[in-house]
């Protein structure tokens, strides 16, 4: 599969050390035991954590439409962030 990036997007890509700052602001206010399954969890926090930078940035018009947030999240975002994801959803195994 071919991931075409934007110029917008790729002004996002440049922002990627600030997109894991705000990943770790985010995981503490999502709790894993909530979720069942771990790719909802993964799904919400990268959600929410693009949502943060897109807004805190003023990358507002990164997008054009939701086809390219998802090949963004589910391509560059989720493959980069997943283990620290994973980790952080995995260390509440014994507590939830």
């Amino acid at each position: 599969m071919k991931i075409i990036i934007t110029e917008s997007q790729n002004s996002l890509l440049r922002r990627m050390d600030l997109f894991g700052t705000y990943l770790e602001e985010l995981l503490p206010f999502n709790d894993p035991c909530e979720y069942v399954h771990y790719k909802q969890y993964r799904r919400v926090v990268i959600n929410e954590t693009l949502g943060m930078i897109l807004t805190r940035e003023q990358l507002n018009n990164v997008f054009k439409t939701i086809d390219e947030v998802d090949d963004f999240r589910d391509n560059v975002l989720i493959p980069m962030f997943d283990g620290r994801i994973r980790e952080h959803y995995d260390s509440f195994e014994e507590i939830c």
